[in-house]
């Protein structure tokens, strides 16, 4: 599978002035499959999320997270969010 990262989507977007689908349109018709997305451009777009690479034909290949464990050493704590919008 070919991937690229979901910011380099929202990058030509915002170059080219053209709509998120748009952009991942064009990132489907260079032959990527998958997207690496954030826990940050996830957390919260789920639904909004899911529908935009549905639509485009392409798949979610990673999910890189970062948590604070000088913070929280909880890690099922910290990843749970992560974990439960992977899921979804």
């Amino acid at each position: 599978m070919i991937t690229t990262f979901y910011d380099h989507a929202a990058d030509i977007s915002r170059q080219e002035k053209i709509s998120m689908t748009e952009a991942l349109q064009e990132v489907r018709a260079l032959g990527i499959e998958g997207l690496e997305v954030s826990q940050n451009n996830l957390l919260g777009r789920e639904d909004e999320l899911g529908n935009e690479l549905a639509y485009a034909g392409l798949s979610v290949s990673s999910i890189p997270a970062y948590f604070n464990f000088g913070l929280d050493s909880e890690v099922e704590k910290q990843a749970v969010p992560t974990l439960e919008a992977a899921r979804f």
